[in-house]
C-alpha cells in the first residue's frame, strides 16, 4: 500500500478501469468454468483452487478488484451530495456489523445460505441480492444508532458522566497548552 500512496499516476492508477474490467471477467469466467466442469466431472480440487484464487475475500483477484475499484473512484469528480454523504457515514458501521466475528457464519451460511448457493447456477444473481440486502440492513441498523441511540441515550449520559466531564477538561486544558502560545493569552478582571 505504501508504493500505491506514494507514487501517484502508478499501474494501477493508469489502468483502473481496464484492470477492474478484466479482474471482474476472470472472476465471472473462472466462476462458469467452475461450474461446467463441477455439474460434468465432479472435481473438489477445482473448486479448492477456485475459492482459494479467485472467490476468497484475501485472494489475489479480489485484492486487485479492490484496488482497481478505489482508483477508480478515487479520480471520480464527484459532486458534494447528502444522499452520498449519509450514506458514507454508515459505511463504517455496515462493515463491522457484517464482518462482525461472532455474525459472519450465522450471517452468511445460516442466514443467506451462501454455502449452498455456490453449487447452483444463480449464485452471482444470489451474491447480488445479499450484498444489497446486508447493505440495507446494516445501513438501517447504523441509521437507528445515529439517530436514535447516539442522540437520546449516548449524549445524554456523556453529559452527565463525570468521567466524560473529566476527561474532556483534561483535552480541553491540553489543547489549549498545545496550541496557544502563552503570551497569547492576556487575561482581564
Amino acid at each position: 500500500m505504501g508504493y500505491l500512496k506514494g507514487s501517484s499516476n502508478n499501474f494501477f492508477e493508469r489502468n483502473a478501469k481496464r484492470g477492474f474490467c478484466i479482474t471482474i471477467s476472470l472472476s465471472v469466467l473462472t466462476y462458469i468454468l467452475w461450474l461446467v466442469v463441477e455439474q460434468h466431472i465432479h472435481l473438489g480440487i477445482y473448486y479448492d483452487l477456485y475459492r482459494v484464487f479467485f472467490i476468497n475475500r484475501f485472494s489475489p483477484i479480489s485484492i486487485l478488484i479492490a484496488i482497481f475499484l478505489f482508483y477508480i473512484f478515487k479520480n471520480m469528480k464527484i459532486p458534494n451530495s447528502k444522499l452520498i454523504n449519509n450514506i458514507a457515514k454508515s459505511t463504517l458501521g455496515i462493515y463491522l456489523i457484517h464482518e462482525n466475528p461472532s455474525l459472519y457464519y450465522v450471517l452468511w451460511n445460516k442466514w443467506l445460505h451462501v454455502n449452498v448457493a455456490y453449487y447452483k447456477p444463480i449464485y452471482l444473481l444470489h451474491m447480488l441480492l445479499s450484498v444489497i440486502l446486508i447493505f440495507i440492513v446494516c445501513y438501517m441498523i447504523d441509521w437507528f444508532r445515529l439517530n436514535i441511540l447516539e442522540r437520546y441515550v449516548v449524549i445524554p449520559l456523556m453529559k452527565q458522566s463525570k468521567l466524560i466531564k473529566k476527561i474532556n477538561i483534561i483535552y480541553n486544558e491540553q489543547i489549549m497548552r498545545t496550541t496557544v502560545p502563552k503570551d497569547s493569552i492576556t487575561i482581564t478582571e
